[in-house]
């Protein structure tokens, strides 16, 4: 009974794979989800790497050029962290607030001999200046942050006086603004890209005041009068 009940029970199995097979070749291959053009540009410049998010406006935080402190032996560049609000419908919104892992700065990849060092919030952080990429990237690693503790942050970059020692000349962008990236942990699940906003332009000098008027003249003096008659 045995040896009998094996053929049938293989040549059951057989029909159904035969039937399995044939559905799938009848289905249309699925197409795979194409790439936006916005996500093959950050795979192929900064930051380098395959995010859910790049946008910008889905990140909580932004970071502002505030200063540079210049020593007699380096040059302190310093940004600040501000917490402004993103759409919480968004994953990498909620992510990012919980969790601020890491920050990108696109610098020049000529600038590396003469990065020193950079800290965040007072303490200095393990960092990375790479040059493997088409541009430079300074990246500040191991935060452990989150929404209360990053915001209003300062962000030093420290440099040599021998040069790159300005936003401009540091930064990829050369007009003084610097493009960055904000991360929630090692996975890069979100990383949205911004630019630090230009600093305004100093303000022109003043006027001088204006020249006080002359001095208005008195009137004639009237003529004297006639002599009295004789």
């Amino acid at each position: 009974m045995g040896r009998q009940h094996l053929p049938k029970a293989w040549g059951l199995v057989g029909v159904v794979l035969l039937f399995l097979a044939i559905t799938v070749q009848a289905q249309p291959e699925s197409e795979e989800t194409p790439v936006s053009p916005e996500d093959a540009a950050a795979l192929a410049t900064f930051p380098n790497c395959a995010c859910d998010t790049y946008r910008c406006p889905n990140g909580p935080y932004r970071i502002d050029y505030l200063r540079r402190n210049a020593t007699a032996t380096f040059v302190e560049l310093v940004f600040q962290i501000e917490l402004v609000s993103c759409p919480l419908t968004v994953p990498c919104c909620q992510i990012l607030l919980d969790s601020l892992a890491k920050i990108e700065f696109e610098v020049q990849k000529a600038c590396e001999p003469f990065f020193i060092s950079a800290s965040v919030a007072g303490f200095q952080r393990t960092t990375y200046f790479d040059t493997q990429f088409p541009t430079g990237k300074i990246r500040i690693t191991n935060l452990n942050m989150d929404q209360f503790t990053a915001d209003r942050a300062l962000i030093v970059l420290r440099m040599s006086r021998n040069g790159c020692n300005t936003a401009a000349t540091l930064c990829q962008n050369g007009d003084g603004s610097c493009k960055y990236a904000t991360f929630e942990s090692s996975q890069h699940k979100c990383c949205p890209i911004c630019n630090t906003i230009l600093p305004p332009p100093p303000m022109p000098p003043s006027p001088p005041p204006p020249s006080p008027p002359p001095p208005t003249p008195f009137p004639p003096s009237p003529p004297p009068p006639p002599p009295p008659p004789p």
